[in-house]
């Protein structure tokens, strides 16, 4: 039973004939001891909100997720807001989730009230172009699906394997430009060697072509963020 419940099986402090503020001094007082007899809190709530990094150029979701399973009581209230914009609210409830669809970069902020209490999550999310390893002769060769890669994390650092289609390609990697900073404390290794690469840059993309051209096959490219 959440704040919620509690209201509607007692009445509101027009019901009851008493002040707001008698009202809430009483709530509070009885929150606490139904606190202190279950052993559970308000904050035991969690709140996640997943991925933090959306790399696509299609419509895409963060996956909200609130649960009071091991709070005192259930949510009163969850509300979720896109850059402070409410998109949805629920009400007494012991367990919340909803896909938010997001369009651009934002921050997400989601208010989860049990008993009166507010516990807040809040993560700014990066959506931004795809990025593609791959191997051809020109950089647009590898912007197709197959040569998509997730990173780890929203983090460029990370293992990734590329494999060398037709024998003598050259080898890309394309980044989105929102990785610029990251981007510019990168290593490329390949066995423990830094790759030789030139770079350009879009308005979308920093994109990373080898010097060197290689045979047909799979390799492994090894992304070390310095800082």
């Amino acid at each position: 039973m959440g704040g919620v419940a509690l209201s509607q099986a007692f009445g509101d402090n027009t019901d009851i004939g008493i002040s707001q503020k008698t009202l809430t001094k009483a709530l509070g007082k009885f929150y606490d001891e139904l606190e202190d007899i279950t052993g559970k809190h308000y904050k035991d709530c969690t709140i996640t909100i997943e991925p933090t990094a959306i790399f696509t150029e299609e419509s895409a979701f963060v996956t909200v997720t609130a649960d009071s399973t091991e709070a005192v009581c259930n949510f009163d209230s969850v509300r979720v807001y896109v850059d402070n914009v409410l998109v949805d609210e629920a009400i007494d409830m012991e367990v919340y989730t909803k896909n938010v669809p997001i369009s651009q970069t934002c921050v997400v902020r989601v208010e989860g009230t049990i008993l009166g209490k507010i516990t807040i999550k809040e993560e700014s999310i990066l959506k931004t172009m795809p990025f593609f390893m791959g191997s051809g002769e020109v950089y647009t060769d590898v912007m197709k699906a197959e040569c998509k890669k997730e990173l780890h994390d929203g983090s460029l650092q990370g293992d990734y394997d590329i494999s060398v289609e037709n024998e003598g390609e050259y080898m890309f990697i394309i980044i989105p430009i929102a990785k610029k900073e990251e981007f510019r404390r990168a290593v490329f290794d390949m066995n423990g060697f830094e790759i030789p690469l030139t770079t350009t840059e879009t308005t979308e993309y920093i994109i990373c072509q080898t010097v060197n051209r290689y045979q047909a096959g799979t390799y492994n490219i090894d992304i070390n963020i310095n800082g």
